[in-house]
């Protein structure tokens, strides 16, 4: 088969079931999205905000940041 698809001749090729291929893509998916999530919790923790109680509106109107407030 390595000769038919002209595999260099130091290529292993590994077979596996259906289910078991199924699992390992899952598996690296689910790391991958870890990985993601990761970054973003990250970056949002450290994203300075130029408006702690709201948005730049609330300083106008003299408002909470809060919705429903009053």
């Amino acid at each position: 088969m390595k000769r038919v698809l002209a595999f260099p001749p130091d290529t292993k090729v590994e077979w596996k079931s259906h289910d078991s291929s199924i699992q390992q893509r899952t598996a690296i998916e689910e790391s991958r999205r870890d990985k993601t999530g990761n970054r973003k919790s990250q970056q949002r923790d450290h994203a300075p905000s130029s408006y702690p109680t709201g948005g730049p509106d609330d300083a106008k109107q003299g408002g909470t940041g809060v919705l429903g407030a009053s």
